[in-house]
Order: structure tokens, then sequence, then C-alpha cells
């Protein structure tokens, strides 16, 4: 699944955080500070979850959780090409952080490249307003409506995922919302 759907959450609240880089026990003490509860709220996660910090193996068990969704960022992609292709892309992992993934056991490797393989590249959330896009990096062309359709007919080009996982461009220009 390229796009994941969620519904507007009637029940509770949404939640959005940016990049964890593996530091889910800070993530969990924030959510107990801002009282989250499980069984209405979600989190919405614009990936990166893991590299850098030290509970990057967590991942499995955080993405397992109903409440909790994210898409795939570069580190994901980073950590999956690594076990994919280790004799090209695991050096390029080890520099940016991933040394945790080398000393998984086999099973738990195998675990969370299933887990980080079943990441969409973005989600899609109704909120009173209408509809809101999660994405890791940037929308190729600013249009979401475009985007969401070529990820739904699972026709995104090799440029819409580098954007999607990649691009620094609106960080570097400001910001800048996605015209809809």
């Amino acid at each position: 699944m390229l796009i994941e759907k969620l519904p507007r959450n009637t029940q509770g609240r949404d939640w959005a955080v940016g990049d964890v880089h593996g530091c889910f026990a800070q993530l969990s003490r924030l959510l107990k500070i801002v009282a989250f509860d499980p069984a209405r709220d979600r989190l919405l996660s614009v990936g990166d979850l893991v590299d850098r910090g030290p509970d990057s193996p967590m991942v499995t068990k955080w993405l397992a959780q109903p409440w909790f969704h994210a898409v795939r960022g570069n580190h994901e992609q980073m950590a999956l090409d690594a076990v994919r292709n280790p004799q090209e892309d695991q050096e390029r992992h080890l520099r940016n952080g991933g040394r945790w993934l080398a000393e998984l056991s086999p099973a738990e490797l195998d675990a969370c490249a299933a887990a980080l393989s079943r990441l969409p590249l973005a989600l899609e959330v109704e909120v009173e307003s209408g509809k809101i896009g999660v994405l890791h990096a940037d929308c190729p062309g600013n249009d979401w409506t475009a985007l969401a359709a070529r990820l739904e007919a699972g026709r995104p080009d090799e440029q819409d995922r580098d954007t999607l996982l990649w691009s620094r461009e609106r960080a570097r220009n400001g910001g800048a919302g996605i015209v809809a």
C-alpha cells in the first residue's frame, strides 16, 4: 500500500510527530505529558522513526500499535536498502545511524524489515475541514490531490518517490504548506 487513508477521528485527538530517530522513550514521556489515550487518540508520524537514537529496535513494537500511523521516511528506506542490498547500501546506512540494524538477530531483522516495508509513502487523514496529507519530505508538484491519486492507483514514478523520501526543497524554502 502506497497511501493509507484514515477516517476522521471522532472519538479522540490526532497528534503528529516529526522525526523520532530512535528516541521512543522520549516520545513515550511526551505522550504521557499530553495525556495521550491509545483507546481514542492517534499518533501520526512523518517517518524517520529509526537511526541515531538508542531505541531504534523498538520500531516494530510501535508500528504494531493500532493507534500509531507512520509514513516511510528516508531512514526507513536506508534500512530497507541495507537489508535488501547489503553490499551496496549497508555502509551508507551505518554512516547515518544504522548500526542498531546490524545488531539485530536474524528473526528481529526479518520482523523489522517486514514492518518497515509495509509503511506507506503517505497518509491521507480526514479532518473536520477536509483532508490533510502526511508525508516525509515534500509533495511532488505541490499538488496533494494528484499525488494521492497516483499513489492510490499504484503509479508513482521514481521522481515521486525521490521527492517524498529525500527532497529538502520545502525546508530550504521556509516550509510553506501544500496546496490541495
